[in-house]
């Protein structure tokens, strides 16, 4: 028995199908839609249910809460992208925040904001660069 969940980005949501089979590839049934509120508002109520909310980072269209559905209609026409290309969106949104992360570097290294130091030498904002550097390594190493 399986069940609906997708992360949302108020328009835009990305759906997977699950529990998955332990010998099903998940990529043959994440696909992409568009979810316009207009299609929600269609559906019964209580055809989808808030989980959780997912912290993520990178690009917004991947974040947003996990929401499961049961009997949520989606017409044909909204597909977006396909079973085995989903993937590109987590490529596009790495990409993306790969080059935020280096204009900020740049930023970060040469502004001083009226201060002695640029922000980059202040330990507060290097604390911080440290765990946006990692987001960014990470997402790269699972996107590429």
């Amino acid at each position: 028995m399986g069940y609906i969940f997708m992360q949302w980005d108020d328009l835009w949501p990305e759906l997977m199908k699950g529990p998955l089979d332990p010998e099903t590839d998940p990529a043959d049934s994440t696909k992409v839609l568009r979810v316009p509120r207009d299609v929600v508002a269609e559906n019964k109520p209580g055809t989808y249910q808030v989980l959780e909310h997912l912290e993520t980072s990178g690009f917004s269209a991947t974040g947003g809460p996990q929401i499961r559905f049961k009997d949520f209609r989606v017409p044909g026409a909204n597909l977006l992208e396909a079973a085995r290309t989903a993937a590109l969106v987590g490529a596009i949104a790495t990409g993306i925040m790969a080059v935020a992360f280096e204009a900020a570097l740049t930023f970060a290294k040469s502004d001083a904001r009226g201060g002695s130091q640029a922000l980059l030498a202040r330990q507060s904002v290097s604390d911080l660069w440290m765990n946006v550097e990692t987001q960014t390594d990470a997402a790269r190493a699972m996107s590429w």
